[in-house]
């Protein structure tokens, strides 16, 4: 089998979605182990992070090929609906792209290293502002969808 043909596969995205219940998992033990003060927590937390930072990159790289938006962006190029598809997917990949800059800030601030506040200030605000900006967008989409459907 391709490697094109395994990430568009139900099991790629299976093998994506245990990895990160794993990751998201031994990151909330590890937080219970560094609030009770048991040996071991900080180590959970940094394997955690390292692995959310991982399947954030993995999610980057792989997203455009299964993505299920991707059959519609080919169908909407070039239309106002396309313009709008195509916003939202960028905020989709700043989403991760501040997750990412979130789980760094958050792995900052568990392990007591300098500048954590700043990091995850950033990666908060990011995440914030997507998540203001993106049902704008979608709106959008939904509306100039309609307006296309209409025409024809």
């Amino acid at each position: 089998m391709s490697s094109k043909s395994y990430v568009e596969s139900n099991s790629f995205r299976s093998v994506m979605a245990i990895m990160t219940g794993v990751g998201l998992s031994v990151a909330v033990v590890g937080g219970l182990f560094v609030a009770l003060h048991w040996p071991g927590g900080h180590v959970m937390l940094l394997n955690a992070s390292l692995s959310v930072i991982v399947i954030c990159f993995a999610w980057l790289i792989f997203l455009p090929k299964v993505s299920p938006l991707t059959p519609k962006l080919n169908e909407l190029r070039g239309t106002e609906a396309g313009k709008y598809l195509y916003h939202l997917r960028a905020c989709v990949y700043m989403l991760l792209i501040g997750g990412i800059v979130l789980s760094v800030g958050a792995l900052f601030k568990l392990m007591d290293w300098a500048n954590a506040g700043s990091i995850l200030f950033a990666g908060g605000m990011t995440v914030a502002m997507l998540f203001i900006i993106m049902p704008f967008w979608y709106s959008k989409y939904l509306k100039a969808d309609e307006k296309e459907k209409l025409k024809k």
